[in-house]
């Protein structure tokens, strides 16, 4: 996978669909890039970007936008979060103190002090992570940090130096945070999971949503606090996060990902819906081309251990393939829904590039759907080459010698035949 930032438009008027559509338009012509080859357009939820892309694609296709599955899991949280005041209540208190040791020179120098009798050496030394209000895994990191030099943050706080600093947390109210990052966990691992750029992750969303689901429900938390915001996230879940299911364009990037197939879908619907569209433009290259369909043998590679995606591993161990569903489908596609499912650590698309011969037509559709983005993350990412690129310090920077120094930066090595 290549990711490539085209480039950056300097937005002088207001942040109307209309504005954002024509700029996008500027740039795709400049390009030469048809609309009816952009396969998918992944964006965050606001309404103006989720317009102005509707606004582009009117003419082209019903099916293209994906909701940035990095964004839903922040909603998630944030908003379960937001129902348990209790639990706020904590967080608040551990900002608190996070922000007294920011704040205080001799609570950092004690800290330091305190881990070097644990026998760590200059570099080594942690510190209090502070939250970031528009990123849930800030809280999360905060919270594990405070956790892990609770005691002696605890030691410090109770010294006759630091009389004005706020209190400690109780023992209890560390064993409601212990609990708390039990149930985030899951989110911290897929909010990572998903926002690489240089691999496949459209066919990552509905597999890790059903991960999230099981381990959510097989953790066991005692505290009330606790069980409350573990009720929370799963009401917020089936709100935010199951619907994703229904996007054809992630089910088709699912089926055809050789590591998931059918295997972590919830409605047989969208299963039926997705391979409908698979087969029908299976025979549409089959018209073009035709196609063989010799049997494919699977490579098997060992597996690592990788947290949520146990979930995945522990039901991949117990699928048996199945011709359900399978009749009226050509015959490379149905051989391939009925092949074995792939270890987690094998590359789709190496997957596809070996067996291209085996399945002429599926891999075709394969290639195409598997490049449908999970998450607006690499966009995002983009904000800090900006604020790299346009420092303080450079003064005479146009918008035109912006953009093009985005470009030229996004570029791998392997562009400049270095």
């Amino acid at each position: 996978m290549v990711t490539i930032a085209l480039g950056v438009s300097n937005l002088t008027q207001h942040h109307t669909a209309d504005n954002i559509s024509n700029d996008l338009h500027t740039m795709l012509n400049n390009w030469k890039i048809l609309k009816e080859n952009i396969v998918s357009i992944t964006t965050d939820n606001g309404a103006n970007i989720i317009a102005a892309v509707k606004k582009i694609m009117s003419q082209t296709s019903n099916h293209f936008h994906v909701s940035c599955f990095a964004h839903n899991i922040n909603l998630v949280v944030t908003k379960a979060l937001g129902s348990c005041r209790d639990v706020v209540t904590i967080i608040e208190k551990v900002k608190t103190i996070v922000a007294y040791f920011k704040h205080s020179n001799v609570a950092q120098d004690q800290l330091r002090y305190e881990q070097k009798n644990e026998g760590k050496k200059d570099g080594t030394y942690l510190y209090l992570i502070q939250e970031v209000p528009t990123r849930w895994n800030s809280t999360f990191y905060c919270l594990q940090r405070f956790k892990y030099l609770s005691g002696h943050v605890g030691k410090i706080l109770l010294s006759s130096e630091h009389q004005k600093a706020p209190p400690m947390l109780t023992a209890n109210e560390l064993a409601i945070i212990d609990e708390c990052l039990k149930l985030l966990g899951p989110f911290e691992d897929a909010t990572k999971n998903i926002s690489g750029e240089k691999y496949v992750s459209g066919s990552l969303v509905i597999p890790m949503t059903n991960c999230i689901k099981t381990s959510l429900h097989r953790i066991n938390v005692s505290n009330p606090f606790a069980k409350n915001l573990k009720k929370e996230l799963e009401a917020q879940i089936e709100k935010k996060l199951d619907p994703l299911e229904t996007n054809i364009l992630l089910s088709i990037a699912t089926i055809v990902d050789p590591r998931f197939k059918r295997l972590h879908f919830s409605s047989a619907r969208n299963v039926a819906n997705a391979i409908t569209i698979i087969k029908n433009e299976v025979k549409k290259e089959h018209q073009n081309q035709g196609s063989l369909t010799p049997p494919v043998h699977p490579n098997i590679i060992d597996d690592v251990d990788g947290c949520i995606w146990n979930i995945h591993d522990e039901i991949a161990s117990r699928h048996l393939p199945d011709s359900d569903g399978c009749d009226g489908l050509p015959a490379e596609l149905k051989l391939y829904l009925n092949q074995p499912i792939q270890p987690r650590t094998r590359h789709p698309i190496q997957y596809w590039k070996e067996n291209k011969n085996a399945f002429p037509g599926t891999y075709k559709v394969a290639m195409k759907y598997l490049t449908v983005l999970g998450a607006s993350v690499p966009a995002e990412r983009l904000v800090s080459t900006l604020n790299n690129v346009c420092s303080d310090k450079r003064s005479r920077l146009t918008p035109q010698h912006i953009n093009e120094l985005v470009f030229l930066n996004s570029l791998d090595s392997i562009y400049w035949n270095i």
